[in-house]
């Protein structure tokens, strides 16, 4: 069974993280990200505290990301987890 990987990244790097997406389906991977995803959420917070719930993050940083209130909005929600540094993808 494939991990459930969670990528946070500014919308300012979309394209980066499309070809990124890309690969990781031809593998077999999903990765879950707010544009397939987050319409599942009743709001965009919820959605980004759904972090929490999976295996793994692959985090972009970028300077757009450490400007951005909901990047680093993702962040806080998953460094409440005991062991986030085991599942951090940088």
């Amino acid at each position: 069974m494939n991990p459930k990987l969670f990528i946070s990244y500014s919308w300012k790097n979309k394209n980066f993280v499309d070809e990124l997406d890309y690969d990781f389906k031809k593998i077999g991977i999903t990765l879950t990200r707010d544009i397939r995803d987050a319409p599942d959420y009743k709001s965009l917070s919820s959605f980004m505290k759904s972090i929490r719930e999976c295996d793994y993050a692959i985090l972009i940083i970028s300077d757009e990301y450490l400007k951005s209130y909901n990047c680093l909005y993702e962040i806080i929600e998953f460094l409440q987890e005991k062991n986030f540094e085991e599942r951090i993808l940088e």
